[in-house]
């Protein structure tokens, strides 16, 4: 005859199924339900919203800036000069806001000076009236 083949057991045990309890909810866990304690209540004092105006309002007088009164004029570029140092320095007539600027530090200079490569200076004010620029010697 012909050659048989016998199957053996396997050797290896399978898992058995152990039943898993089901997860608490818990503080802290992410499953957790969201809860209110009670409804957000409504402040017992509101105030009502203004009537509203009629359209369109009447428009706002134009007036040149020129006829404006106790409006300062700008500051004005008295003058400009080299320094022995390599460096430029500007005098205004008036103080100025600084263009928001802080004294000693520093920005680009064509943000509110236009000269050859202002654009690659630095400046800074030194007072509300006098600007200088770092060595522009070698711009």
């Amino acid at each position: 005859g012909l050659p048989t083949a016998t199957l053996s057991e396997p050797t290896t045990q399978l898992p058995t199924a152990v039943p898993i309890p089901r997860p608490t909810v818990t503080p802290g866990n992410p499953t957790l339900p969201p809860t209110t304690a009670s409804p957000t209540q409504i402040p017992s004092s509101t105030q009502p919203t203004l009537s509203p105006t009629s359209f369109p309002s009447v428009a706002p007088t134009q007036l040149p800036c020129d006829q404006i009164e106790g409006l300062a004029s700008p500051p004005v570029l008295t003058s400009s000069a080299f320094l022995s140092s390599g460096y430029l320095t500007f005098t205004l007539d008036s103080s100025s806001n600084m263009a928001d600027k802080t004294v000693g530090a520093s920005f680009t200079c064509a943000d509110i000076l236009l000269f050859p490569d202002s654009a690659f200076a630095t400046c800074y004010f030194v007072k509300t009236n006098r600007i200088e620029s770092a060595d522009v010697s070698t711009i």
